[in-house]
């Protein structure tokens, strides 16, 4: 090749690639490689290797199908294979005041009843001792006036 050809060839991608064209949006930071791909497929300056570019393009959109598919889900294991004895101890010391704290609420409700039901009997006592001492007062007046009036 010569150098005019060269230089012509240059041109040629210089003013594809302008922001003039109107083939190209205005800002190329946004595409997809595989866009840019395809938009060099139809560039003049690389007719002569549309066949590598082609292949380069399937896979590329290939590895972009295998990326956006659900992420990839890891084992129990796998997951804390970089822990330390630091970070287990912390995990069973979480785990025992876990259990402790899911055990204090039936024990809880258990003892809030209790505490329900000795008010409860402790007012029942109450009431039946009011009644009583106002039965016994009735009776002791009786009484009294009884003994008055046997005097």
């Amino acid at each position: 090749m010569t150098v005019q050809n060269l230089k012509k060839d240059t041109s040629v991608c210089k003013s594809y690639l302008s922001v003039e064209n109107s083939n190209l949006p205005r800002q190329l930071n946004y595409l997809k490689f595989s866009q840019i791909m395809n938009l060099a497929k139809s560039n003049p300056a690389f007719q002569g290797s549309k066949q590598k570019l082609e292949k380069e393009s399937i896979e590329l959109e290939s590895r972009e199908k295998t990326q956006s598919d659900e992420p990839k889900q890891i084992s129990l294991f796998e997951l804390f294979q970089y822990s330390d004895i630091k970070d287990k101890f912390l995990l069973l010391i979480g785990c025992i005041t876990a259990f402790g704290s899911a055990c204090v609420y039936p024990l809880m409700f258990f003892l809030y009843g209790q505490v329900a039901s000795t008010f409860i009997d402790q007012e029942k006592f109450n009431r039946l001792n009011s009644t009583l001492n106002s039965s016994i007062i009735s009776l002791d007046n009786k009484s009294i006036q009884w003994i008055l009036e046997q005097e």
